[in-house]
């Protein structure tokens, strides 16, 4: 496949997978005390995670589309996002 149908995949990846992670990072950052330690852990994956749009937005540009960088970075953030998004529905709550 070309370069730049592949960063246009992984650039969609991200901002579907982005409709999860935005409202998690937004609910564990309003509801998070200043005790909690593994909630403010979370946030900072998720907030990687949101991180990548700018990314993708760039990569849906015809400027950037043949981008390796781009291609590179938004692969290993849509499987980093694809593993935490299985590991946060697989897990049962601990409240």
């Amino acid at each position: 496949m070309k370069k730049t149908i592949l960063n246009k995949i992984f650039a969609l990846l991200i901002f579907i997978l982005n409709l999860y992670f935005i409202p998690l990072t937004i609910i564990n950052t309003v509801t998070t005390s200043k005790a909690a330690g593994f909630s403010l852990l979370g946030i900072a994956f998720t907030f990687v995670i949101n991180l990548l749009l700018v990314t993708s937005a760039l990569a849906l540009r015809k400027k950037h589309s043949n981008s390796l960088t781009l291609l590179i970075i938004n692969f290993i953030g849509s499987m980093m996002g694809i593993a935490l998004l299985i590991l946060l529905i697989s897990s049962p709550l601990m409240d």
